[in-house]
């Protein structure tokens, strides 16, 4: 069986920095080849974790086809 070739990593630094200059807009963060780790990674921005913890993150998994997509946009918290 042949590997997979391997995938880009996502910058959530940048990501984060994008949804603050965004409020309210949806933002594409990447995909990710399953379901649950697009989840999981949706609960982390949620969470507040790494670059996402001033809070006032949201982030959903969204299917698209072969792949998941993770969602974030900023809508205000504490800075």
């Amino acid at each position: 069986m042949p590997k997979r070739p391997r995938r880009r990593l996502i910058n959530h630094k940048r990501v984060a920095t994008a949804a603050r200059a965004n409020p309210r807009r949806w933002l594409l963060a990447g995909t990710y080849r399953t379901r649950s780790t697009a989840q999981t990674m949706a609960c982390t921005v949620r969470t507040g974790y790494g670059p996402y913890s001033d809070g006032g993150f949201q982030a959903v998994a969204r299917d698209l086809g072969d792949e998941t997509g993770l969602y974030v946009r900023y809508v205000g918290g504490a800075r």
